[in-house]
């Protein structure tokens, strides 16, 4: 926090009184109820295997994202300085916290293209995509992939060089603007097929195209 800022008056009240950290563990608390009631929902739904098990990572990814925020409310909480914090170095465990929200994220959004890409493959033959086994040798390489390519960025994330956080900025905006893209196309496609395929084609197979439009 620059010393100007530290110092003005609104500053000093948000430091003196949890308010920030209270309602951000409140928020991040109520966002489990979500997470909780998606899982149920996708274990119920005739879903392939493949796309169960990708939007069930991908939920809970976001869980470690809320869980990091609770981690950060209850470290406020915890300050003793005042419940503002002043560094995203100190004290050294809100570095480490920033890591892991910055590769929750950074995963998240991963699995958001790895969703779309999963729902054009469904698509191109729904029957006989929605029988077929699921896909483990390539969805725990898609896993350890994205880890791996998450723990790579964490290890870049070493100091407060703005110039890199800068970096990780844009590269977070370019993976958003892929996502966009990527489920644009695979919600068109959905839907194209699912018009082709309607009054010929099982339940089964047409709630393959129809899912990811709803979802």
């Amino acid at each position: 926090v620059p010393f100007s800022m530290s110092n003005s008056s609104l500053f000093v009240f948000f430091n003196e009184y949890p308010v920030f950290p209270l309602v951000y563990l409140f928020a991040n608390s109520i966002a489990f109820l979500p997470i909780f009631a998606l899982l149920a929902i996708v274990q119920s739904a005739p879903l392939q295997n493949n796309c169960r098990y990708i939007i069930c990572v991908w939920i809970m990814s976001y869980g470690a994202k809320f869980t990091v925020n609770v981690c950060f409310a209850i470290l406020d909480l915890t300050n003793t300085s005042g419940y503002m914090p002043v560094s995203i170095t100190k004290p050294y465990l809100r570095f480490h916290l920033y890591q892991l929200h910055v590769m929750s994220t950074v995963f998240c959004s991963s699995l958001e293209i790895a969703l779309s890409l999963e729902r054009l493959i469904a698509i191109i033959d729904p029957r006989r995509y929605h029988i077929s086994r699921t896909a483990w040798p390539c969805l725990i390489a898609l896993t350890v992939s994205l880890v791996r390519l998450n723990l790579h960025v964490i290890v870049k994330i070493d100091n407060e060089n703005n110039v890199f956080h800068c970096i990780i900025l844009c590269n977070l905006i370019d993976a958003k603007i892929r996502i966009f893209e990527a489920g644009s196309i695979a919600v068109y496609a959905c839907r194209v097929r699912y018009e082709k395929t309607y009054g010929k084609a099982t339940l089964a197979e047409r709630y393959q195209v129809l899912f990811f439009q709803i979802f």
